[in-house]
């Protein structure tokens, strides 16, 4: 048991370090840690409502505080795939999964109110337009300040980024969701 509890730690560990030094999952990236939403534009001509951001496609969020709490995510061998690492003095929470050669990680963090959402795929294929659906269908734009960015290349990358506002966001509830959907998601059962 000790064994596998060490191997466990140890691969995620490689894994943690992996997703960093990946610029494609956003690890590599510059990033300014002192991003605002109010440096970013709402498009107004945008025919679907969807704000654009200026500048384009790092993601939004980094977290400043140290992790709280590690979840590791395993395959039905057992294999691990993923790490979730909540940051709760921030209120949020990052997901880096790879599974069957395909890149994934995803973030959110809740700040008074108003919900931020990264994520960014690798070699995803065709089928990067429609998790991207899913990431859209998830930012529930309301407002004038909310907006939403990203899209997909020939090759299935894509870094997408959400900021929108939700009175009775509760982090809590939003943290049990997003482990949900987490391990559904990097085991390859969300439905895309």
């Amino acid at each position: 048991m000790r064994n596998k509890i060490f191997f466990s730690i140890a691969f995620s560990l490689i894994l943690v370090t992996l997703a960093c030094s990946d610029d494609s999952l956003g690890g590599g990236s510059s990033i300014d840690p002192n991003a605002n939403p109010a440096i970013y534009a709402n498009n107004s001509s945008s025919s679907n409502g969807e704000g654009t951001k200026k500048g384009g496609g790092s993601e939004l969020i980094v977290f400043n505080t140290g992790i709280t709490q590690t979840i590791i995510i395993v395959n039905d061998d057992e294999s691990v795939i993923g790490v979730i690492e909540v940051y709760a003095d921030e209120n949020g929470a990052a997901l880096s999964c790879e599974n069957e050669g395909k890149g994934y990680s995803n973030k959110f963090r809740i700040d008074n109110n108003r919900i931020e959402k990264s994520m960014a795929l690798r070699k995803y294929g065709t089928a990067c337009d429609s998790v991207f659906e899913i990431f859209k269908s998830s930012c529930r734009l309301k407002i004038e300040n909310d907006w939403l960015s990203g899209s997909c290349n020939e090759e299935g990358k894509l870094t997408a980024n959400c900021v929108y506002s939700d009175e009775s966001a509760n982090f809590d509830s939003f943290l049990s969701d997003f482990i949900k959907e987490s391990k559904e998601f990097c085991n390859g059962s969300l439905s895309i």
